[in-house]
């Protein structure tokens, strides 16, 4: 028996810029929050149950929210219980660890609680996983860098180096990206492309991955214990095991429309944007 893909949320950032609970912030047309609209297409594209990565202080909140409006069945993992623990949490990889034992026999598709990905972006994703999923392989599902702008002030995105075959060479984190009076988009790198190749943290795995990922983990943390900010991002972790050639990924383009909350001016915005989207 076939078992389809597993949908996987990080959903337990704590909400420094935001100031609350931004993963269940009513922003859709009949007062949904973001995860609802991001499951509910989720579902629709071949899904079969989403993993909600959480900390235990939200986890109640989270679990309700969800199993009231979910079209198909939830499982939480807790973040806070991989060790070592601190107030901060230790970034996505970390995060996907802490769910690993939900998701070591099946595919699975992960992606941040707070953005909408648009229909195109999970379709591209759940495609993906059905299509073209192959022992130590990932996929990135990138959108263009324009399309990923705030009105409100800078953004921090990773821009995808693509190779000829449609491969992520790496993926290079830019800071202070914002379109000037110029009408390019600048960075502290630099001029970038409209056009360029964005991650908004949507990933794809193999399941085979999820110990590629452990091992870099366990090289990273040794050496950031003590640290209070750092974080071990999957990014920056797939950067390494494309570079090793210990795993592939493949980038995957759509031109879904994404959005997202991260201070809380952007709420209403989002909420202008996704009253047209359903219209």
């Amino acid at each position: 028996m076939t078992v389809g893909p597993s949908f996987v949320l990080l959903a337990a950032g704590i909400g420094r810029r935001y100031g609350g609970l931004k993963q269940l912030a009513p922003v859709g047309p009949n007062g949904e929050a973001i995860i609802d609209l991001t499951i509910a297409d989720a579902a629709a594209a071949g899904f079969e149950e989403v993993v909600a990565i959480v900390r235990h202080s939200i986890a109640d909140e989270i679990r309700t929210h969800i199993e009231q409006r979910s079209p198909i069945p939830l499982r939480l993992a807790f973040q806070d219980d991989l060790l070592p623990r601190r107030d901060k949490p230790w970034g996505t990889a970390h995060a996907l660890l802490s769910a690993a034992s939900l998701l070591e026999d099946r595919p699975f598709g992960i992606a941040n609680a707070d953005d909408y990905y648009d229909v195109d972006g999970i379709a591209a994703l759940a495609d993906w996983l059905t299509n073209r999923r192959r022992p130590n392989a990932a996929c990135l599902v990138a959108y263009r860098l324009g399309d990923t702008l705030s009105d409100r002030g800078t953004v921090s995105r990773g821009i995808c180096e693509v190779g000829a075959s449609g491969e992520l060479l790496r993926c290079v984190e830019n800071l202070k990206i914002a379109r000037e009076a110029d009408g390019l988009v600048h960075s502290e790198n630099g001029v970038l492309a409209d056009d360029a190749s964005a991650s908004m943290n949507l990933f794809g795995f193999d399941p085979s991955v999820l110990d590629l990922v452990r091992a870099d983990w366990e090289a990273w943390i040794p050496g950031k214990v003590h640290d209070e900010e750092d974080e071990c991002r999957l990014p920056e972790v797939l950067n390494d095991l494309v570079a090793t050639v210990r795993a592939s990924v493949d980038v995957v383009r759509t031109t879904g429309s994404w959005m997202g909350i991260t201070y809380t001016d952007d709420l209403e915005p989002t909420r202008e944007a996704l009253a047209h989207r359903f219209a």
